[in-house]
C-alpha cells in the first residue's frame, strides 16, 4: 500500500479516512485553513460543504413528524458504556459500566455533519478562531445555551470540562487532551483551547465533539462511577425513567435552547428514546423477533444469513435492508504492533498477511458477506489506485530513496 499508517481504531472510525490521512500529513492538515478570522466550521482539509448561513443539513426532513417512543439496540457505544446492564449514569469515566447513548443528554462546543469526512460546525460554539501557529483555538459561545435547570452554560463550564476530562475521564476522552496545556474561559462566552504543538492535526476535531459538563454539578457530586443520579445535561434529551441495569429512557427536553439551530433542525423527532440491557445476544435477538425491539443493525454474518426467517420477516413487519456503503465505513481489522522488534521488519507483516485466505474464509466461515478492504481509506478518495498520477511522482521522487519501492508500482491488492 502506498500510503502507510499506524491508525489509532477509535480515531479511525470516529473521524473516517479523510480526517485520519489529514492527521499523517504533518504541516499539511488545516494548512488551507485560515487563521485569526472567525469560522463557522472546521475541516481538516479547509474545505465545507455548508456556508455560514446554511439552514440545516441535507440529509435531514425538516418536516418530520415528531413524537412517539423509539426503543433500539444501539449498534456501538462510547467509554465506560456497555449494551449488557449499567451501574452508573456517568459514562465520562474510567470505572463503572454506564447506560448506551447517556452522551445525547449533552452538547459539545462543535457537531459533526455526516454527509462529510470530517466537517464539524458550531453547536454550543458559533464560531471558532485558530491562532497563527494553529496550537490555539478561541470558540465564541452562544450566549442562549442552557443546561436543562435553566442555567446557562458559559466558558467556565467549558474549561473546567477538558481539565476534568483529562485528568480523571476516559481514556476515550483523556487520550485526545494529552497535549491540551490550557483551557481558559477569557469572558462568560469566550474559551481559549492551548496546545503544546505535539498533538496530531486531527485532535481538534475529537475535542471539539466531546461532551460540555456542569461545572456546578460537578462540584456538588463526585465525578466518579458511584453516581445513579442523572447528571445535569444541556442537549435536546434528558434522562429519564431508568430501571438499573435493565433499560433506560431519554425524554426530548421541550424548551431545549438549541432547537432552532441550523445543526439542529429536523433532528431529536422521537419525544422518547428507550434502550433495553441483554446481557446475552440471542435473548436481544428474540426480543426483535417479538417487536420489543424496533430497530437492530446486524454484526453476526451467521446470523444474517440463516436468522431473519421467522413469521414477522415473511408478515413484511421487519424490513431487512444491507447499505451498500456509508461515509464512514466501519472495518474489521488485525493491526500489527510495528514499534515490537520482531514486527519492524515488512518482510514478516507481509507473511503475517499472507497467512489469512480471505477468500477461503469469507466462503467457509462469514457465508458469503465482507469485502476485503485493499487500503486503510477503502471507499474513498484516498485509497491508492493503478500507478502513481504525474502529480503523485513529484511528491514521491524525492522521497525515492526512503520508501519502498513497491510504491512506485501498481497499487497492491
Amino acid at each position: 500500500m502506498r500510503r502507510q499508517t499506524l491508525l489509532p481504531r477509535r480515531d479511525f472510525l470516529a473521524l473516517g479516512a479523510a480526517a485520519t490521512a489529514a492527521a499523517l500529513l504533518p504541516g499539511r492538515a488545516f494548512a488551507q485553513t485560515p487563521t485569526g478570522v472567525k469560522l463557522h466550521g472546521l475541516s481538516a482539509f479547509g474545505d465545507l460543504k455548508y456556508k455560514p448561513d446554511f439552514a440545516h443539513f441535507d440529509y435531514v426532513n425538516v418536516d418530520a413528524p415528531q413524537g412517539g417512543t423509539f426503543n433500539f439496540q444501539p449498534f456501538n457505544w462510547v467509554a465506560n458504556q456497555t449494551p449488557l446492564t449499567f451501574s452508573t449514569l456517568n459514562s465520562f469515566v474510567p470505572k463503572g459500566d454506564a447506560p448506551q447513548r447517556t452522551e445525547m443528554c449533552f452538547d459539545a462546543l462543535m457537531v459533526r455533519a455526516l454527509d462529510e469526512p470530517d466537517a464539524v460546525y458550531g453547536l454550543i460554539a458559533d464560531g471558532v478562531t485558530i491562532s497563527d501557529d494553529r496550537n490555539g483555538f478561541t470558540f465564541s459561545l452562544r450566549p442562549q445555551a442552557r443546561f436543562h435547570d435553566g442555567t446557562p452554560l458559559t466558558a467556565e463550564d467549558a474549561a473546567f470540562t477538558f481539565k476534568l476530562l483529562k485528568d480523571k475521564g476516559h481514556p476515550d476522552y483523556s487520550l485526545s487532551l494529552t497535549h491540551l496545556e490550557d483551557a481558559v474561559a477569557v469572558d462568560a462566552h469566550t474559551l481559549e483551547l492551548k496546545f503544546s504543538g505535539k498533538q496530531a492535526s486531527r485532535t481538534i476535531l475529537n475535542v471539539v465533539q466531546m461532551p460540555i459538563l456542569s461545572k456546578a454539578f460537578y462540584t456538588a457530586n463526585p465525578f466518579d462511577s458511584s453516581q445513579m443520579n442523572p447528571p445535569l445535561g444541556s442537549s435536546a434529551y434528558k434522562i429519564g425513567r431508568w430501571s438499573a441495569g435493565a433499560w433506560i429512557e431519554y425524554e426530548r427536553v421541550a424548551d431545549y435552547w438549541g432547537n432552532d439551530l441550523p445543526v439542529n433542525r429536523g433532528q431529536n423527532n422521537f419525544q422518547r428514546i428507550r434502550i433495553e440491557s441483554y446481557q446475552n445476544r440471542n435473548a436481544a435477538f428474540e426480543a426483535f423477533k417479538k417487536g420489543e425491539i424496533l430497530y437492530r443493525e446486524e454484526s453476526v454474518s451467521r446470523v444474517w444469513a440463516t436468522g431473519y426467517d421467522f413469521p414477522a420477516v415473511t408478515a413484511g413487519k421487519v424490513v431487512k435492508h444491507e447499505f451498500p456503503a456509508e461515509k464512514v465505513p466501519s472495518m474489521q481489522a488485525t493491526a500489527v504492533n510495528q514499534r515490537r522488534e520482531q514486527f519492524r521488519d515488512s518482510r514478516v507483516r507481509q507473511a503475517i498477511a499472507l497467512c489469512f485466505d480471505f477468500e477461503w474464509t469469507r466462503r467457509n466461515f462469514f457465508y458469503g458477506s465482507y469485502e476485503r478492504s485493499q487500503s486503510c481509506f477503502e471507499k474513498s478518495d484516498f485509497r491508492a489506485e493503478g500507478v502513481p498520477s504525474p502529480q503523485e511522482l513529484t511528491l514521491l521522487e524525492p522521497l525515492r530513496d526512503q520508501i519502498p519501492p513497491e510504491t512506485f508500482g501498481e497499487a497492491v491488492t
